[in-house]
């Protein structure tokens, strides 16, 4: 095409060409929409006329029916004409498998929602679901980590472990006691007390253990 300009646009080109060019010997009655400079070229009207058009980044070409893709393998997704319309279904598997960029990505209300809906799954696997069409009513899109969920922090949190002391720093007996006073018990002792009161000596490790019928006794024994 000489003196071509290319308009991007969804459903046809707009194409500036000179008399008596190529593209007029060629491709006649592109489209019925003409404008003051360019002639509108319908996409269909093109196929319709046994044409191929391949579109890249930066043109789109028009070729002759028996043009043929030097390796079959390099077609990665085929969509069938159907009523003067290329359409298909965004959850049929076999057509979205590694099309992930044909898929809009969902908010961050939508990754939250189905994240908590599904038991807080990983988002890894969740977009796996998607691919798959493994669960009725998920949308086709692309959900992404925002890392905002609370439960998910809370439960990957670990204690800080403590490292051990070599030497001690207690030295002399009773000088520190660890008490400990827990009830009630849901078994009693032989003379029915329900509380427990354990004291352990920190320097010699030795334990006492009292079993009370109430807190009101651990005043007595201390």
């Amino acid at each position: 095409m000489s003196h071509s300009h290319a308009v991007k646009g969804i459903w046809g080109s707009a194409v500036k060409t000179s008399a008596g060019s190529s593209t007029e010997k060629h491709v006649k009655d592109g489209g019925p929409t003409r404008q003051k400079h360019f002639n509108l070229f319908s996409i269909l009207q093109i196929r319709d006329k046994q044409h191929k058009v391949l579109f890249t980044e930066t043109e789109y070409l028009v070729v002759s029916s028996d043009f043929k893709m030097p390796d079959e393998n390099q077609i990665l997704l085929k969509v069938p004409r159907h009523h003067n319309m290329y359409s298909f279904d965004m959850k049929t598997p076999s057509l979205i498998k590694g099309f992930a960029c044909l898929i809009a990505k969902a908010t961050s209300d939508e990754s939250r929602m189905w994240h908590r809906r599904l038991g807080h799954i990983n988002f890894k696997n969740l977009n796996k679901l998607v691919k798959g069409n493994l669960v009725r009513g998920l949308p086709s899109k692309v959900f992404r980590n925002d890392h905002t969920c609370v439960a998910c922090h809370k439960g990957k949190q670990h204690r800080a472990s403590c490292k051990a002391k070599l030497e001690r720093l207690i030295t002399k007996p009773l000088h520190t006691l660890h008490m400990d006073l827990f009830g009630p018990t849901s078994i009693k002792s032989i003379n029915h007390a329900s509380y427990c009161l354990v004291i352990t000596d920190d320097c010699t490790r030795f334990s006492w253990v009292f079993f009370l019928a109430s807190k009101d006794e651990t005043s007595g024994i201390l």
